[in-house]
């Protein structure tokens, strides 16, 4: 493994697995929630790393059923790290917003390479710690049975700067 993708590694939140076959497989990029940082209404930027030994051309798509549906504008464009998304009401189980990074309104897209790098963009709209299971899609969202993976992950997201700080003292 070379210098670079050491570095690359690093940022990993992921890492899915295509065997010869295409057959899936995802793991975390780390077991450490500290790795994966979020701050609360933040876009936070990371990559999946992609082993493919098939060398499959095509779309991957993430989902989760913890990530809040992309009902308004604050999806559509990608978002630097630094970038605040919309905080929009949502239920104690949908707690982020989730995006894979491609062409401009085409989904992420593999090259057929033995190792690939995409871009995926999470921000958190609460704070304190949280779950969600990323499940990748080869060919772009069809579900056929061994094109498919998934993966838990904690998070730590951090309350947004300048929030107030919930006061943990009794009465």
């Amino acid at each position: 493994m070379g210098r670079i993708q050491e570095i690359l590694n690093r940022y990993a939140l992921a890492e899915v697995h295509l065997d010869d076959e295409a057959w899936f497989s995802v793991s975390p990029g780390s077991r450490d929630p500290a790795d994966r940082p979020l701050v609360q209404r933040r876009w936070s930027t990371f990559l999946v790393k992609v082993h493919n030994e098939a060398r499959v051309t095509g779309p991957l798509e993430v989902r989760s059923i913890q990530a809040v549906q992309g009902v308004s504008g604050d999806v559509v464009a990608p978002r630097p790290s630094s970038g605040a998304c919309k905080d929009e009401p949502h239920g104690w189980a949908q707690w982020f917003r989730l995006q894979m990074i491609g062409e401009p309104s085409m989904p992420a897209r593999l090259r057929g390479t033995e190792v690939e790098y995409l871009v995926v963009q999470l921000c958190s709209l609460d704070a304190g710690d949280r779950a969600a299971e990323l499940t990748f899609y080869l060919g772009g969202g069809q579900v056929s049975q061994g094109h498919y993976g998934a993966v838990s992950l904690l998070f730590r997201p951090t309350p947004e700067p300048g929030a107030p700080v919930p006061s943990t003292v009794g009465h």
